[in-house]
């Protein structure tokens, strides 16, 4: 289960980034314009990059945890 909910909060990471380099290569809201003239850079990338992947990361893993299979445990015999 760990493992489970590890690798579909990757994917949901990496969702994430690959959503936050779009709104920079697309320049929406001249967002990477602004970055680039910013006077540290780096901060302003992590401040955004950061919480697309918390957010996608943990949108993947609840959604993945949502869509398992669902078993009951004091399931009534068919038989009766």
């Amino acid at each position: 289960m760990p493992r489970f909910l590890a690798t579909n909060a990757t994917l949901g990471m990496a969702i994430g980034v690959a959503i936050f380099a779009a709104l920079l290569w697309l320049d929406t809201g001249g967002i990477a314009s602004r970055i680039a003239r910013a006077e540290n850079p780096i901060l302003p990338l992590f401040l955004i990059a950061i919480p697309f992947c918390l957010t996608f990361g943990g949108a993947v893993a609840a959604s993945a945890i949502m869509l398992l299979p669902y078993r009951r445990k004091f399931a009534e015999d068919p038989e009766t």
